[in-house]
């Protein structure tokens, strides 16, 4: 239990993060174009939501790309917030193809915040997996019990029935 409570405060802790931060954090898999968008509704969510402890806008906008075509989605993690309502904001586009309706939208940022939180994605998923697979080997040792789970996994260690040399052999 103690592990999975870590691995989760750890988890949503570097979310919390990486969200507080609403500039252009994405992969660089493709030029960033600039957009407008007119925000259309938001909600409040939190106190743990996918972006982390605290509460957080999801709100909803509609983006005009540079060739006049529109598209509605859903941001969250304040990237835009209830006082954007209104307004047309500046925001960053990037998809992974030219044409994909897979695109991230966040604000303009530095270059620099952005490679530091592309670490802060390889650390954070490194802490789960890390978390998660151990987890998932002690309820394995817990279900199985000790005996069949040390057959199962070999420690290593060789026991002295098992035609092991031990200290009074010497």
């Amino acid at each position: 239990m103690l592990i999975a409570a870590v691995t989760g405060i750890l988890g949503l802790g570097l979310t919390t993060v990486m969200s507080a931060y609403p500039g252009e954090t994405t992969p660089a898999w493709s030029s960033p174009e600039s957009v407008r968008a007119d925000v259309l509704r938001c909600a409040r969510i939190g106190p743990v939501s996918s972006s982390g402890f605290g509460y957080w806008w999801r709100c909803q906008v509609m983006v005009m790309g540079p060739e006049g075509s529109t598209r509605k989605v859903t941001l969250s993690g304040s990237v835009v917030t209830q006082a954007d309502m209104g307004r047309s904001i500046r925001l960053v586009e990037r998809c992974t193809g030219r044409d994909s309706r897979e695109c991230v939208y966040t604000r303009p940022g530095s270059e620099v915040v952005a490679a530091a939180f592309r670490l802060l994605h390889i650390v954070r998923f490194t802490v789960v997996a890390v978390g998660l697979v151990t987890i998932v080997l002690l309820l394995v040792r817990g279900v199985l019990g000790q005996r069949l789970y040390s057959r199962l996994v070999p420690s290593g260690r060789e026991s002295a029935s098992q035609g092991g040399s031990s200290k009074s052999d010497e």
